[in-house]
């Protein structure tokens, strides 16, 4: 894992099999959430949990996740979660809630995407807000 600012002053280097494995577990979510076909891939399965709710089985290189997506009664997807590897902490890594939330949907040519994305630890807790790191809003799209 490299993070840069800018794309060129260093914050951030870490690798290991820690690393390797919390980011499978990134991976999974967003083949789930954020690739159109991900859902339908060859090895997804998918159980149902209730009227709104249903958890895929991912598996990512030697990993297997756990990926529940919640859905309005339109269809829409509003977050999606799951437990994953890390240390946000920064203390030892073990499974932690992750989680991805999705609002504001817009249609850009032929697809509908959520204008408003909120991604972060300790998901659908009282410290969410404290995990939340990564944020957008997606004002363009253009799909060739």
């Amino acid at each position: 894992m490299r993070w840069r600012l800018l794309g060129l002053i260093p914050v951030v280097r870490a690798s290991g099999p820690d690393v390797t494995r919390s980011a499978a577990g990134r991976l999974a979510s967003e083949i789930i959430g954020l690739t159109p076909g991900g859902a339908l891939a060859p090895g997804v399965t998918w159980r149902q949990l209730d009227e709104n709710r249903a958890t895929a089985t991912v598996k990512t290189g030697s990993f297997v996740h756990h990926v529940t997506v919640d859905v309005d009664d339109r269809g829409a997807l509003r977050s999606l979660s799951l437990p994953r590897w890390g240390n946000p902490d920064k203390g030892t890594f073990s499974l932690h809630p992750f989680g991805v939330t999705f609002r504001g949907e817009t249609t850009f040519g032929a697809y509908t995407i959520p204008t408003v994305i909120r991604a972060g630890w300790w998901f659908d807790t009282p410290r969410w807000d404290e995990g939340e790191f990564f944020r957008c809003g997606i004002e363009r799209a253009v799909f060739r």
